[in-house]
């Protein structure tokens, strides 16, 4: 059973991103096509050996990278190495079916769900995105609530760290839930605790940086960004290099303080003045940035007017620069003339001539005399046809 439940959580190395709580394993490229894969990267004191060992249902294979000679080698063991590996691998578990690894033991195994934080059982706290199902030997599933180990902290969003009063007068705070750690203290406290190979202070910055679980941590010190007495709130000596994920704070910050979509921007009002445009009579507002070169809304309509343009003798489609004042245009309008019903006859003829004669003495086109024809006798002027 132990040896299968090893086996699964190598597995998790190789599990490309997507699949993984975590965003997958440090050797997810050693991830083929072929077979399933798993194994665990390696790296030695000051890069002198890249490591990756792993294994196939069928095969096992290691890959060393490394000189003869400790010198320092410029590479990373879960990416260059398990690159390297995947290369070899996926023309040799081709040769057979794809298979997959089995869970072995006579205990058997159970699936549970995990608080992904802490591996304890989900609180109705627990975020759905950071449930996880995992694999136990049956018995040894966790019994105990995170509720202890999930805790609310206020947080600067400029370092990440816990936040000063300092950081509260510059307003950048956020409360947030952490992990208090089994032992009492976070990954970055543990780790400068230890000498930990003689690392200098940037290269434990960056080792801080690549847990990726110390990021769920409380943390142990305060914020140096902005701290007036760091006797009472004292700073990591790391502060400076080990740089926490500051987008998720910074994203929880903006969703609280919401900001005006059209700050610094110039509102264009166009007031309708009674008018209608596509089905409303509210005034249409616009924004936009300082010199932009914009066009004139177009005319609103209005029954019974005449529109006329927009007060200031603008007209639809006229080009305007838009200053840093606001500005506002009404809508001018007419009252539209209509011309007055015809009144009957009140004494119509009882009898009307359904033919009534035509002029008597029409314009005669062949006499000189009507001034249609000249002395020639061709149509002068207008040119006049009798039909």
């Amino acid at each position: 059973e132990v040896a299968s439940l090893v086996l699964n959580v190598l597995r998790s190395v190789v599990r490309c991103r997507a699949d993984e709580p975590y965003g997958g394993g440090m050797g997810y490229y050693a991830y083929i096509s072929s077979q399933e894969v798993a194994g665990k990267t390696g790296t030695t004191s000051d890069n002198y050996d890249l490591w990756f060992c792993g294994l196939t249902p069928k095969y096992s294979a290691t890959l060393w990278t490394g000189c003869d000679y400790n010198i320092y080698v410029d590479g990373y063991s879960g990416e260059d190495t398990t690159r390297a590996w995947a290369n070899i691998m996926e023309g040799v578990g081709a040769m057979d079916p794809y298979s997959w690894f089995e869970m072995r033991g006579d205990a058997g195994f159970v699936y549970a769900s995990v608080d992904t934080m802490t591996g304890l059982l989900p609180t109705e706290d627990t975020p759905p995105d950071q449930i996880f199902t995992e694999i136990f030997i049956r018995g040894t599933e966790p019994t105990t609530s995170a509720k202890d180990a999930r805790k609310k902290v206020e947080l600067c969003i400029k370092s990440g760290y816990l936040a000063t009063p300092e950081c509260r007068e510059e307003g950048c705070t956020v409360t947030v839930t952490r992990i208090q750690r089994p032992n009492g203290q976070s990954w970055e406290k543990t780790m400068l605790s230890m000498n930990l190979w003689g690392l200098n202070d940037f290269q434990k910055g960056v080792f801080v940086q690549r847990l990726l679980d110390s990021k769920n941590d409380i943390p142990d010190y305060y914020c140096h960004l902005h701290n007036k007495d760091t006797k009472k709130y004292p700073v990591s000596p790391i502060a400076k290099y080990a740089k926490y994920d500051l987008a998720e704070l910074k994203r929880i910050w903006d969703a609280e303080h919401p900001t005006d979509p059209h700050e610094g921007k110039t509102a264009i009002t166009y007031i309708l003045n009674g008018g209608i445009f596509n089905g409303s009579s509210d005034d249409i507002v616009e924004y936009y940035e300082k010199d932009e070169v914009i066009l004139i809304h177009d005319a609103p309509e209005r029954e019974g007017y005449t529109f006329l343009g927009w007060q200031g003798g603008y007209q639809p489609g006229d080009e305007y620069t838009v200053t840093d004042e606001d500005q506002t245009f009404m809508a001018l309008w007419e009252e539209a003339t209509v011309d007055p019903p015809v009144e009957p006859d009140p004494n119509p003829d009882p009898n009307p001539d359904p033919n009534p004669d035509p002029d008597p003495n029409p314009d005669d086109p062949t006499d000189p005399s009507s001034g249609l024809v000249n002395s020639s006798g061709l149509l002068s002027g207008p040119q006049w046809y009798p039909w």
